[in-house]
């Protein structure tokens, strides 16, 4: 009980070893439970984890139970981070860990959050990565190097990536989406630019797209004419 010229610790350490008194709804959250010692809340859980922890009225409240609680309610915070990123926009492990970690939760709620919405199939870096190569490529032509970079920059690794990519253009003619952007990088360049610097800029504008050694020459070669069948400096 609070009392003139007393302070109550911030921490919760005076509620060590006294009573539960209360397990009620949270007023704006009834999913979540308050476990109450007189008037004051030593911690708001999940349901389950009230029974988890087989929370009753008359419960000591020790030291350990006090641990475990805390535990469990930032594993439920770091769930609630999960979702909110979820609801936003599709992401991989990694990206959800990293702003977990810069949100300040600790790696164990973060790793127990995660590893909850992956068994749930919320969190799945194989769908994630297909759908993922699959909208790059239908916004440009892209090769398979940039696709699978462009993957990994979003955390996904590298087999995964290589995966997605290959999937993703299974149904591409990869040749045909290089001579395009050959045909039109060429359509761009100055009229009186030679043939040699013609056919670097061509190249360099596919292999920059992903586009293999290969499918770059021959994309150049038919789209500027046959030239010395090697790579342009």
């Amino acid at each position: 009980m609070h009392r003139a010229g007393h302070v109550e610790p911030s921490d919760g350490s005076d509620l060590i070893g006294r009573e539960v008194t209360a397990i009620v709804p949270a007023p704006r959250a009834p999913e979540r439970m308050r476990i109450k010692i007189g008037r004051r809340t030593a911690a708001e859980l999940d349901r389950a984890d009230v029974e988890h922890l087989e929370l009753r009225v008359g419960t000591v409240w020790s030291d350990a139970l006090a641990r475990r609680a805390e535990s469990a309610a930032e594993i439920e915070r770091a769930r609630r981070a999960v979702l909110r990123v979820l609801a936003r926009r599709a992401a991989s492990r990694r990206q959800i860990a990293e702003k977990l970690r810069l949100a300040g939760f600790s790696a164990e709620a973060a790793e127990a959050a995660l590893a909850h919405f992956q068994a749930q199939g919320l969190i799945d870096d194989d769908a994630y990565a297909e759908a993922a190569a699959r909208s790059i490529v239908a916004r440009k032509a892209t090769g398979r190097e940039l696709l699978v970079s462009s993957l990994r920059a979003r955390g996904v690794d590298a087999e995964t990536a290589r995966r997605a990519a290959a999937a993703a253009l299974e149904d591409r003619d990869v040749a045909a989406d290089a001579l395009t952007l050959a045909r039109q990088k060429a359509r761009s360049m100055p009229a009186d630019l030679d043939e040699h610097a013609r056919r670097r800029r061509v190249y360099a504008q596919l292999a920059r797209r992903g586009f293999s050694p290969e499918v770059c020459r021959n994309a150049v070669d038919q789209a500027l004419g046959v030239g010395q069948g090697s790579d342009p400096d």
